[in-house]
This record gives structure tokens, sequence and C-alpha cells, in this order.
């Protein structure tokens, strides 16, 4: 099935029908700022498709991944927008791989996670090839900041710096609970001028790296424990 929604088209299974008005309730809700924040007035001819087969998707994703040398991600991934569009999986795959209950709340906001890279993509030209913990920080902030509520209750015992000492262990991996408080640092410190200057000439991000990683560092545990751990 598909339907068109004002300028974007999703293509959905009948037993997906429910989850693809969902998935377009929340970015029906969240889009508007989404753009704004990268100065985009609208994404014309945007398709989402929500994959009736598990293996379908990775046929689709595999040939992406391996461009960039990912494709140990493969069995990992349940979104993506390599190909310009978002690609989801519903609940039902999504629960084998994370071994789980997901909802389709949740899938909806993860919907909106990558729409936050379609907007980048569009304002910067790229495809997310370098700087990707910055992406990741941005679309985990804008997109879907509800999946990590749980920091303010599990901070300390779930977040351990030593983990990404350096933005190059930042960038290896998925590491989504600290590109999110990097990007909740940035997007609370650091104008909103500079963070563009950052998604359309990443080379200059390049540079700032590590000295944002280690201010998100104390930011954080400033922000979540009221101190300022130094080590």
């Amino acid at each position: 099935m598909v339907k068109k929604v004002n300028n974007i088209e999703i293509e959905y299974s009948e037993e997906d029908k429910v989850l693809a008005e969902d998935i377009m309730w929340a970015l029906e809700e969240k889009s508007r700022k989404i753009l704004g924040f990268f100065e985009l007035e609208k994404i014309d001819g945007l398709k989402i498709k929500i994959w009736n087969s598990h293996e379908e998707f990775k046929k689709h994703l595999l040939p992406f991944l391996i461009e960039n040398g990912e494709e140990k991600d493969l069995e990992k991934i349940t979104g993506h927008t390599n190909d310009g569009n978002i690609n989801m999986l519903p609940p039902r795959f999504v629960e084998k791989i994370w071994n789980c209950k997901v909802s389709n709340e949740e899938i909806a906001r993860d919907a909106c996670h990558e729409f936050v890279h379609i907007c980048q993509q569009k304002k910067s030209g790229r495809f997310g090839d370098q700087n990707t913990w910055f992406w990741e920080a941005l679309a985990t902030n804008l997109g879907n900041p509800e999946s990590f509520s749980w920091l303010k209750k599990d901070y300390e015992q779930s977040i351990h710096w030593e983990e990404v000492s350096t933005i190059n262990e930042l960038e290896k991996g998925m590491k989504y609970k600290y590109n999110y408080l990097v990007g909740n640092y940035m997007l609370q410190r650091i104008s909103h001028k500079r963070i563009m200057e950052y998604v359309k000439k990443p080379d200059i991000l390049e540079k700032d790296g590590q000295k944002i990683l280690e201010s998100a560092r104390r930011f954080s545990n400033n922000m979540f424990l009221n101190k300022d751990l130094k080590r």
C-alpha cells in the first residue's frame, strides 16, 4: 500500500497500516521544528518504506554498508537513509534484534531520528560519511530524545565515559547514549550558527571534536551528578 501526505509518500503492508499512521503523525508533530533547525522549508520527494521482510531490508542495505566498510553492523540496523529515503523495520523484526518488546511509538520516534539524517544530508550534501558521531548526536536529540529519558534515573550506573575517552572511540560502533549526551551539550552550549557551520563544513568539526567530547563529559556529569569529574 502507498499513501501520500503532504510531500511524503509512505509504503507499507496492510499489517503495518497502524504503524504507518503513527509514523506520519510523529513526523507531522516534529518535522517543522527539525526542518527549521536545518534552515530548510521542506524535503521534496521523500519516501518512507516500512519493510515487510527483514531479509529484503538487509539485501537492500548491504551494498551501502559494504561501500562504507560497515557490513559488520548489518544485523543490528533497524532503520536507515542510505538511499536518500527513510527505511524502517516494524516492531515484529526489531524485537528480535533488540531482544525486547518494541512499540509502534518507538519505531515512529526512530523514523523522526532518520528524518533528521535526511535533513542533514540535504543541508550538507553528504551522507554521514564523516563525523558520524555528530550526525547521531543531532538525530538523537532532535528526532527521538524521548528514547533517552532513562538517563535521568540511570546515568551513574550506565554512563562510563572511559568507554569513549577519545572522539575516535565515539566514532566507532553504535554508542547512542553518548551521542545523545554530546548532542545535548552542543545544543545547550554551542550556538546554532556554529553547529550549522559544522553541518556544512565537517572539516572544521574534525579539529574541534575532542574538545567537544571532553566538554560534554564535564557538562553531563555536572547536570546529572552535580559534580565535575576531571579524571
